[in-house]
């Protein structure tokens, strides 16, 4: 069970980090797209 649970949080830790990085890409394209208006 110990190994279960480590897998699940190294998995919530990775999904938060990409959803972290695509919202900061997101982020830059719109203030790159307001900049350039």
């Amino acid at each position: 069970m110990n190994t279960y649970v480590a897998l699940l949080i190294g998995v919530l830790i990775v999904s938060l980090a990409g959803l972290g990085l695509l919202y900061r890409g997101l982020s830059r394209a719109s203030a790159r797209r307001r900049n350039a208006r």
